[in-house]
């Protein structure tokens, strides 16, 4: 039950429910969305040709999207970083979710592999070791998790972030991923 002054606003619409959640999140200029899971898996095919609400929202969205499941959770939250925002919305997000729900918060950063070139000696002389570049990317995760006042666990992975992000999800249980958008597309 919700309380009296919770200024929520009931808003039925007719017609497809994709397009009507984003011409309602469009007409009041939402700060995020909060969705159900979709009731049934996708296959390729369907993903391509008649995605779920979800997706289709996901696809097109003007704000940060909530997806929400229906089972009980762990209350575990994955953050995910990759340390190029000064000012950490990510983990800011993160910590403000620890706070909301009190669970467990996680962070990662993933160190993404670069093609390596046979070169001169010097420019492999200069080349950080792996030691090294690990000692600087845990240091920043942890400035930037103390600047953003969230307690976490810091986790530092090689290896493309999408994979790396995935399965640590999917080992630790996690209920939430929070990860930033460039607003590219």
């Amino acid at each position: 039950v919700l309380p009296a002054d919770a200024g929520v606003v009931l808003d039925v619409r007719v017609g497809e429910r994709g397009d009507e959640i984003l011409a309602c999140a469009h007409a009041y200029n939402a700060g995020m969305l909060v969705l159900g899971q979709a009731t049934q898996r996708e296959g390729l095919f369907a993903r391509i040709f008649r995605p779920s609400v979800p997706t289709e929202v996901v696809r097109a969205a003007p704000c940060p999207i909530l997806l929400v499941r229906a089972a009980s959770g762990t209350g575990r939250i994955l953050v995910a970083t990759d340390l190029a925002d000064p000012t950490w919305p990510t983990l800011r997000a993160g910590a403000a979710e620890r706070v909301r729900t009190g669970g467990e918060v996680t962070v990662l950063h993933c160190i993404e592999p670069l093609a390596i070139i046979p070169s001169s000696e010097l420019a492999a002389a200069m080349a950080p070791s792996v030691d090294e570049t690990l000692a600087s990317a845990t240091a920043m995760l942890e400035r930037a998790a103390a600047e953003a006042d969230l307690h976490a666990t810091l986790q530092v992975e090689f290896g493309p972030a999408s994979g790396a992000i995935l399965g640590l999800a999917r080992a630790m249980s996690a209920d939430l991923i929070v990860v930033g958008t460039h607003g590219r597309s």
